[in-house]
């Protein structure tokens, strides 16, 4: 399985497999480039990690679904705020994959 990163750079966002100086692919905003994510990857296997703009990793995910290792729901707490409701006094940092 390749590995990607989709990062900021100095103007709009790219698509960079690890490993790889030159950008595979290239998007004015990060929203445009995830979107081509599933047709870029047809016929290819592939982890990518996806950052903010300050750099830090925001999520990975994996091309096709079917291939993901873990078999994770692909969820993100920052976008399921019920699920912080039902954590019945644990941190958010508490929760892991395949609960």
């Amino acid at each position: 399985m390749d590995n990607y990163h989709l990062s900021p750079p100095a103007d709009g966002w790219e698509l960079g497999k690890a490993g790889v100086e030159r950008a595979s692919k290239r998007a004015a905003t990060k929203q445009e480039l995830v979107g081509s994510l599933a047709d870029f990857f047809v016929g290819r296997t592939a982890a990518v990690k996806i950052h903010e703009a300050d750099g830090t990793m925001d999520v990975e995910n994996t091309y096709p679904r079917s291939a993901d290792p873990r078999h994770s729901r692909g969820w993100r707490l920052s976008l399921q705020p019920s699920l912080v409701s039902m954590s019945a006094g644990r941190a958010a940092t508490d929760f892991t994959d395949g609960w």
